[in-house]
């Protein structure tokens, strides 16, 4: 196959640095631009030269996909996973899963691939090749690790190599630019548990009724007519969003981890054919799930993870006939606290840890309390001045505790129990520069001139040609765009035969 030109740059970065003594690398490439296709070429090259190759992944979906990437060059892997009896370790390439690979005899390879390297579970398995002298390679479009008693990615990996961002790809035509709609949400107390907000609290605030009719009106008015993927708390959350989107005359389904097999095929193949037009999943269709026809994706949740908000919000970057953009419904506040989709973000090897000093978090028992009176007049309450005991666990007495405590040690006080509050909010279109998007914007790029599309060309920061992308190519759109821009008449012929490679 051939690869476009920053896969081949991952590629030869990599060959570079195996050349010059590494032997553990991070492949850093976004959601949608051919990682699987990258690793792909790099073990068929290998496997050329009689060495043998393994790539390791943590779910079916991923096995799935680098198997059949594998055969499309000629090479028919071996399946490391759970329930095959019989493994033939003699065969040169072979596609594992984690889970089952840790329970196994390890192949002995010249060539290791990890794919969603980010995640710790695989460290255990690169730790052992690394021992055996194997060549490495950890793919993954978000190499970010966070938090003290995560192993970072220095400590078993010597280097990275990127070649490109999602704004170089969707200026290049390969990746589908967004428009990313959301609302300001107030996460202040809520629990964070194994580094990500608590899914119980968030289900008990985003479970309203009102909230369930308000992403529909928002979803109506922004994709009514586009294919949607929804992604969910938990499962009941999720067969609830389909329930209510099934309310409004709206075909839907939904697919969870325990979906039986031949049903959840059934209903990605409805969804792909477009009998099936919203899809509401947890956890399921986050990574190794392409559908190119996606035109919108919403977000249903909250999260603190870059990963998982960047392998969500890209599921609908890919390209298809006719899809001119998508659509980003953010129903949780996370473009505030995470970025935009589109937006560059740096990446390395090592991570800050947190609370470096060694000092256990704390906070304030509360000192002050307003207290309002019968009249409607209010005075401020202070501790030295509450005598009875009931009075004093109410209104605290301003000393220090640990930051999770329930009850100040000191005084009583019992703290409020954090809760997630929603409340119905309107749906703003947001953009990553800080500049408003006029009202006359509003509208789907397929459905805008060429002057709107340079508006927005500049509002957004894409390259100039990326309008080229989005508009009908005859030859009254190019001349209208040649005089717009001030190119030479002869700028047509070159666009012709160096930009879209066919006749007009």
């Amino acid at each position: 196959m051939q690869l476009r030109p920053y896969q081949q740059k991952l590629k030869n970065d990599i060959r570079d640095l195996f050349s010059n003594g590494s032997r553990s690398v991070i492949l850093c490439s976004p959601t949608g631009s051919g990682k699987t296709i990258t690793f792909a070429d790099i073990c068929s090259d290998t496997l050329k030269k009689g060495n043998k190759v393994a790539i390791v992944v943590d779910r079916k979906e991923l096995l799935e996909q680098a198997k059949n990437k594998l055969n499309d060059y000629g090479l028919f892997p071996e399946i490391i996973t759970g329930g095959k009896k019989w493994i033939n370790y003699d065969k040169h390439v072979f596609v594992c899963t984690a889970q089952t690979l840790k329970k196994r005899h390890f192949p002995n390879v010249d060539l290791l691939v990890i794919d969603e390297a980010h995640k710790q579970i695989f460290d255990e398995i690169v730790e052992h090749y690394l021992k055996q002298k194997t060549f490495i390679i950890g793919a993954t479009a978000t190499p970010i690790r966070k938090g003290k008693n995560m192993k970072q990615f220095g400590a078993i990996y010597s280097d990275i190599v990127k070649s490109v961002g999602i704004m170089d790809l969707i200026n290049d035509g390969f990746l589908c630019p967004a428009r990313t709609f959301g609302v300001v949400i107030e996460m202040d107390g809520v629990q964070v548990k194994n580094g990500d907000y608590d899914a119980g609290q968030m289900y008990e605030a985003y479970s309203k009724p009102f909230l369930y009719d308000g992403l529909f009106d928002k979803w109506r008015k922004h994709a009514i007519d586009r294919k949607t993927i929804v992604f969910c708390i938990n499962v009941k959350h999720s067969i609830e969003t389909r329930n209510m989107f099934i309310s409004k005359g709206i075909r839907a389904e939904h697919v969870d981890g325990t979906t039986p097999k031949a049903q959840r095929e059934n209903i990605l193949h409805l969804f792909k054919i477009g009998a099936i037009q919203v899809l509401c999943n947890v956890d399921i269709l986050t990574t190794g799930y392409d559908e190119p026809s996606i035109g919108c994706v919403v977000v249903n949740r909250r999260t603190k993870s870059v990963p998982l908000w960047l392998q969500m919000t890209g599921r609908g970057s890919r390209l298809f006939k006719g899809k001119k953009d998508f659509i980003i419904l953010d129903m949780g506040g996370n473009t505030t606290e995470l970025g935009f989709w589109e937006q560059e973000r740096e990446f390395s090897l090592w991570h800050k840890v947190g609370n470096a000093t060694g000092e256990a978090p704390t906070k304030n028992c509360p000192q002050k309390k307003i207290e309002i009176k019968e009249d409607g007049t209010f005075e401020e309450i202070e501790f030295k001045d509450l005598i009875s005991p009931e009075d004093r666990k109410k209104f605290g007495c301003g000393k220090i505790v640990h930051a999770s405590a329930s009850v100040c040690e000191h005084c009583g006080y019992l703290f409020p129990k954090s809760k997630l509050q929603m409340k119905e909010a309107e749906l703003l279109e947001m953009n990553a520069n800080g500049k408003e998007i006029p009202s006359h914007l509003q509208k789907p790029y397929s459905e805008m001139t060429i002057e709107e599309l340079i508006e927005i060309q500049e509002l957004k920061g894409f390259k100039k040609h990326w309008i080229l992308h989005n508009i009908e190519k005859t030859e009254d759109n190019l001349k209208e765009f040649a005089k717009i821009m001030g190119y030479k008449p002869t700028w047509i012929h070159y666009a012709k035969k160096n930009i879209f490679k066919q006749e007009i």
